[in-house]
């Protein structure tokens, strides 16, 4: 593991400014997934002890490395970094180490100035903090066909809600979470792009064309090689299924860990609850809630992230877990007969709220029952987009995917799917919300 004089000189190192280029090319790298259909910004509600505590903890670290801490001192608004980073706490502790590196350029059109402050970056994942300036007095503006260029080492990229209702704000801080496929493909510097739908209070909307665009900086040698690497093969009976963990690996900002299914299994994992890192002094680092969670190589196997225990010393580390979401194989499709407008099959919990169809489409909206206190700041993606007829032959894919909470923890999800000549319409279940309880601890170190 790296000395903290060692993280020192890559922050140095990594301090390294250009200025904004012209775009090349733009292309959309992006997961389809379900959204709200609100147009808020999300706003998380955190304590002054836990602000205090982290900033704290952040800013003596300005005495040994003051680069990035004092340059983040210096701007508006001291909670915002806290804001950002606080659902993630292997990146916290990275910030509070100051792996990190300032940036600080800038593009302006139309009275909204957009800077990149800084990054943290490793083999497997870049996270980027920017920043918007509102100079004309903007009531709302919202990040519109974001681009990165070159994009060939992408594995993946979050936004978030890039969306701020910004009417009584001067200034406004996101983040931007990418995944890394190939390192090797990473090139030496970034160009990020991306147009803005602006609102100005008394006028609403305003007509704009304008391209915001950015130049940022890397220098990977810097971050190459800071990992730890566990090598280990554990078969565990875990609610009746057997599912075997393998080679875990530890970033600066995120941890990653193999998993693979049985295939005689009687269930379809979904996802493991409750899962994490845990060392001989209790301190957990829990599965990713943002950006990616997991990556599928197969139906059976896929790779696991969750927060970085890289910069917390330990002699011992275990994986645990106390709930799986699951189902039986055999309730995993949804069978919807177009004459009748009825549900053949489907899962406890599952009703088809409204069917309407027109000339061109089906539309549909289901509802599912939620769980009050677990599902209460999550939204699920229930179907995938394939659908296919009573033949097995593929339909177009679903349409327009629209999610709402409703009220004594039902959700509701709407879309719709293509018309054709079709008698029955099969969705086939990706997620669902029912749960099975078991405890796990295997030993990774």
């Amino acid at each position: 593991m790296s000395s903290e004089k060692e993280l020192y000189q890559i922050a140095n190192k990594m301090n390294h400014v250009e200025l904004p280029s012209k775009l090349n090319e733009s292309i959309q790298a992006g997961m389809w997934q379900a959204q709200k259909e609100r147009r808020v910004t999300k706003r998380r509600i955190w304590s002054s002890i836990a602000v205090s505590l982290f900033l704290l903890v952040f800013f003596t670290t300005v005495r040994a490395s003051p680069t990035f801490a004092n340059y983040i001192s210096e701007l508006p608004g001291g909670t915002w970094l806290v804001e950002l980073v606080h659902s993630d706490k292997g990146l916290q502790q990275a910030i509070e180490q100051n792996y990190a590196t300032a940036v600080g350029v800038s593009d302006e059109h139309a009275g909204l100035k957009l800077t990149i402050e800084g990054y943290t970056a490793d083999e497997a994942r870049i996270v980027i903090f920017y920043s918007l300036e509102n100079k004309e007095g903007y009531s709302y503006a919202s990040m519109q066909h974001f681009t990165l260029m070159p994009n060939e080492f992408l594995a993946s990229m979050s936004y978030g809600e890039p969306h701020f209702e910004i009417e009584n704000e001067k200034m406004v801080y996101g983040k931007i979470d990418i995944g890394i496929n190939d390192i090797n493909k990473l090139p030496e510097e970034l160009t990020l792009a991306t147009t803005f739908t602006l609102e100005l209070p008394t006028t609403g909307e305003v007509n704009n064309e304008d391209v915001w665009e950015v130049i940022i900086p890397f220098e990977k040698e810097s971050f190459l090689g800071l990992k730890e690497e566990y090598s280990f093969n554990e078969t565990v009976d875990f609610a009746g299924q057997n599912i075997t963990f393998s080679d875990a690996v530890i970033y600066p900002t995120q941890m990653s860990i193999e998993f693979e299914e049985d295939k005689e299994n009687s269930l379809k994992i979904f996802s493991l609850e409750e899962l994490a890192i845990e060392n001989e002094k209790g301190e957990r680092f829990e599965a990713t809630t943002n950006g990616v969670i997991s990556h599928n190589h197969n139906e059976w196997e896929k790779t696991l992230f969750l927060e970085s225990s890289y910069f917390s010393e330990a002699e011992e580390l275990y994986i645990t877990a106390s709930r799986v979401r699951a189902l039986p194989k055999e309730a995993l499709q949804v069978t919807f007969d177009v004459n009748s407008q009825t549900l053949l099959t489907a899962p406890r919990g599952l009703t088809l709220h409204e069917y309407s169809e027109d000339t061109s489409y089906h539309h549909f909206t289901f509802l599912i029952k939620m769980d009050e206190e677990l599902d209460q700041s999550q939204s699920f993606q229930i179907f995938d987009r394939i659908i296919l007829d009573e033949k097995k032959q593929q339909l177009d894919l679903i349409n327009e995917w629209s999610s709402r909470t409703l009220e004594d923890s039902f959700e509701e999800f709407s879309f719709k799917v293509k018309k054709g000549n079709e008698q029955k319409l099969v969705f086939t279940i990706i997620d669902y919300p029912n749960r099975i309880y078991d405890e796990m601890k295997i030993r990774i170190k």
